[in-house]
């Protein structure tokens, strides 16, 4: 695993590259390579495997095969003595679905230009928001794409785009992909809900990806507190629904993490969430982010259904 750490510094500069020379199969392949080993490593082993339920019904007679006389009480009231009460028994086993939903922030606050604009500070790849997202994004995706039937993703910025598919939203789209226009989370998660994602049967994770703080980007105090405030009510919906959230957020910069956006900062706002009761993870440092994703994890698949603060 150290193997994986010492070469954080160098996925991260592969990284930056890539957008400069898309082409480079050769780069290309070494970061999903290291991407998937980081994954194999830290999340794949510790990530939801869904169980199997056992139970034992009954099939009724299909005209075909051998008669089971298996004829019970509920059956012989209901129908009386007829073909339809001729059942068979069978033990079968249930597998809850794994629907997974990633949530990936592509605003201007994921750049590196957004935080350092808004600072003063110069940060350097290993600090760049946006490498560490997309090596997280790489990393969770790696991860769970075996163990999930089905993978949702959203991305969102100045548009909101999906639910996609890893066809439709590949690694090379996330690689050269830029960060633009406001933090629109409310949009993203309401996209969710408009499908109604969260009505899905079996089990539904949802992982939110992000940076900054979700505002309009007009620079109006009410609007940017009333997009925070819908935000914290999705959640609170997808937490009555039973779906198990993580949210990640992206804080690399200290003076960034206290910038006061609408009535939170960055940093106010991830232990507001935590406080309703979903597990946060906060990705600063590059060396940091394989332990931060497994425990992240580990507090999401472990964590109980809180009582909601809207209630």
């Amino acid at each position: 695993m150290s193997d994986i750490i010492d070469s954080l510094d160098g996925l991260a500069s592969m990284c930056h590259e890539y957008p400069s020379d898309p082409h480079n199969t050769e780069l290309y392949g070494k970061i999903v390579s290291m991407c998937s080993e980081l994954a194999y490593q830290y999340l794949r082993t510790d990530y939801y495997v869904p169980p199997t339920v056992g139970r034992m019904v009954y099939r009724k007679y299909g005209e075909g095969g051998n008669i089971h006389i298996n004829r019970t009480i509920q059956e012989i009231c209901s129908k009386g003595r007829s073909l339809d009460a001729i059942v068979s028994r069978q033990r079968v086993k249930d597998i809850n679905l794994d629907n997974f939903a990633f949530v990936i922030d592509r605003s201007a606050a994921i750049t590196v230009k957004g935080p350092g604009r808004k600072t003063g500070t110069y940060i350097g790849v290993s600090k760049n928001p946006e490498i560490i997202e997309k090596i997280a994004a790489m990393s969770i995706l790696e991860s769970i794409k075996k163990t999930s039937d089905v993978i949702d993703i959203v991305t969102y910025g100045k548009d909101v785009e999906g639910p996609l598919n890893e066809q439709q939203y590949t690694y090379r789209d996330m690689l050269l992909d830029r960060g633009e226009g406001a933090n629109r989370l409310d949009l993203a998660l309401a996209r969710l809900l408009q499908l109604q994602w969260d009505r899905r049967p079996g089990v539904k994770h949802l992982i939110i990806l992000t940076s900054g703080m979700p505002e309009t980007g007009r620079m109006n105090l009410l609007d940017d507190i009333e997009v925070q405030e819908t935000v914290l009510q999705y959640l609170d919906h997808m937490q009555k629904r039973r779906v198990r959230t993580l949210y990640l957020p992206v804080i690399t910069d200290e003076g960034f993490a206290n910038k006061r956006v609408g009535s939170h900062s960055p940093r106010s706002f991830a232990q507001k969430i935590a406080r309703i009761g979903i597990p946060t993870a906060e990705l600063g440092d590059l060396q940091m982010l394989p332990d931060v994703l497994r425990d992240g994890f580990k507090q999401m698949l472990s964590c109980r259904m809180h009582v909601s603060l809207f209630e």
